[in-house]
């Protein structure tokens, strides 16, 4: 799912109760809207956890909710209807990156488990052309070969 469905969701849906796991895979390509996302499923996860013990009253006045108590919107009201009185199950994330500072994003997200998972590097080799070339295919046989 894309970030922009994924922002379309939680319009409808604040605490994206369709999902029980959301994989963010490439999280090391900072941007915005990962960045924003990252922290929204934060808020979210922290959200559905306490759902478990309190009511979804208690997290419309909670300063860590997602109900953003100083916005009227009919999207927020409508989603926080839709959750009262439903226990939600606590939402697992998963971040995948193959070069994220592990230790500081694992202190973010409040002492997440960290996996390190080895694979195989394969050695690129890089060959230019002396001078521009105008056919590319013709020009990479020549230069493999």
């Amino acid at each position: 799912m894309s970030l922009l469905l994924i922002f379309r969701e939680a319009l409808l849906d604040s605490y994206l109760s369709r999902y029980s796991v959301i994989i963010v895979d490439e999280a090391h390509e900072r941007t915005v809207d990962t960045d924003v996302l990252l922290g929204y499923l934060k808020r979210v996860q922290k959200a559905r956890s306490k759902s478990l013990t309190e009511s979804s009253n208690d997290l419309n006045t909670n300063d860590n909710g997602l109900t953003l108590e100083n916005r009227n919107s009919s999207e927020y009201a409508f989603s926080l209807k839709r959750c009262q009185g439903r226990k939600l199950p606590p939402l697992k994330l998963i971040i995948m990156s193959a070069s994220l500072n592990a230790p500081l994003f694992s202190e973010f997200s409040g002492g997440a488990k960290v996996f390190h998972v080895h694979g195989r590097q394969y050695p690129v080799a890089i060959f230019y052309t002396r001078q521009p070339i105008l056919d590319y295919i013709e020009g990479t046989l020549i230069t493999i070969f």
